[in-house]
């Protein structure tokens, strides 16, 4: 592969424009983000940062690409040179790609094709720190570590994986079937994605101390553990009972709640027992998945009821800090600190990867994800 001479800066801002226009609609493709540039000459960017780019070592990028923000590529903050105020600079991928063709490159061939971008919810997502993370019907949405949240994958033909750029300060997120909420440190609930029967709409302003989004509808606890639903009905799965709650989980067409003295209380669809708990606990925690429910007792035991297909209600006898109730499936942490998952299985969502996770969520309908010490992301199931 012969070097790529050097072009004029007329001739790059040329392609660099077209490049933007070409692909300012296309999906979105995030990596790790940097904030704010006042002065900038030049930034290099590595291999690393380039998906499937088989000729580069760096690519120097005029600042005239940098200031077409078209909010895809978040670059990570080692890989910027030569700036003397650096704090985000974000590039479309598919710029830099073009770039890469006419600018001038010292060229060594590269065969590597890295894992750093939102890839579909089978791969490595990136090495951003995040904090939490919540899988939904085909999309998948984490907190970073800054407080900002970013989702991806599923075709997001609602805009579930697409959350607004004003969603920042955020404490916690969570992905329901063709939406996602968050709330914010202000104790206010924001939500986007399909809206159609008010799932996205919050009754109030709260304040709230956390929210849960399921298939269809949405549910939050107040400040005084007042549980608040919108969104879908059709079942009563957004009816809670008015009595005080510390934790809550939407499922499919159900809701779950975990009382101040360890037991779950449960309203909605119950056609399997999904909302019928086979025992008082006490639980530490609980999980609605789509038509069944899993709780954590105090030992670390879990318990599991409704639709049992595929086993996705019968955890192992094991020892566990975290559960999480999928559509079809279960997962947990154990106290060692690996996932451990059990039901229905055709995509792989209940056959986790080796290693240690802090985090895990199986919420979504054939997907799991989960965080690791470092705060980066790892998902399996579908893609």
């Amino acid at each position: 592969m012969s070097v790529i001479k050097t072009c004029q800066l007329s001739t790059v801002m040329i392609v660099t424009v077209f490049a933007v226009f070409l692909f300012a609609c296309t999906r979105e493709v995030p990596l790790k983000v940097i904030e704010e540039v006042e002065v900038v000459r030049t930034v290099e960017v590595p291999v690393e940062v380039v998906k499937e780019v088989e000729v580069v070592r760096t690519v120097e990028v005029p600042v005239e690409v940098i200031k077409e923000v078209v909010k895809t590529v978040e670059v990570p903050k080692e890989v910027i040179k030569e700036v003397e105020v650096v704090r985000t600079v974000e590039v479309p991928v598919e710029v830099i790609k073009e770039v890469v063709k006419t600018v001038e490159v010292p060229v060594e061939v590269v065969k590597e094709v890295v894992k750093l971008v939102s890839q579909p919810n089978s791969e490595l997502i990136s090495p951003a720190a995040f904090t939490s993370i919540s899988s939904g019907g085909g999309h998948t949405c984490a907190l970073r570590a800054d407080g900002a949240v970013r989702c991806w994958g599923g075709d997001n033909e609602y805009g579930e994986a697409s959350p607004p750029s004003a969603m920042d300060r955020v404490i916690s997120v969570s992905s329901g079937g063709s939406h996602a909420c968050a709330l914010r440190t202000n104790g206010t609930v924001g939500c986007w994605g399909y809206s159609g029967d008010g799932r996205t709409t919050p009754r109030s302003l709260g304040p709230f101390t956390e929210v849960s989004s399921g298939r269809r509808h949405t549910c939050a606890l107040r400040t005084d553990g007042i549980a608040e639903c919108w969104g879908n009905n059709e079942y009563g799965q957004a009816s809670p009972p008015s009595e005080a709650f510390v934790a809550i989980s939407s499922g499919g067409d159900h809701t779950c709640a975990l009382r101040t003295d360890g037991t779950v209380g449960c309203w909605g669809r119950s056609n399997y027992g999904q909302t019928a708990p086979t025992s008082p606990g006490p639980f530490t925690e609980v999980s609605s998945g789509g038509r069944h429910t899993c709780a954590l007792r105090t030992d670390g035991i879990a318990e599991c009821w409704g639709y049992n297909e595929d086993g996705r209600a019968s955890p192992p006898a094991e020892t566990f800090t975290d559960i999480s109730s999928g559509g079809g499936h279960t997962c947990a942490l154990r106290t060692d600190g690996a996932a451990q998952c059990w039901g229905w299985n055709e995509y792989g969502q209940a056959s986790p990867p080796a290693g240690t996770f802090v985090d895990i969520s199986s919420s979504g309908s054939a997907h799991t994800c989960a965080l690791r010490a470092d705060g980066s992301s790892q998902c399996w199931g579908h893609r």
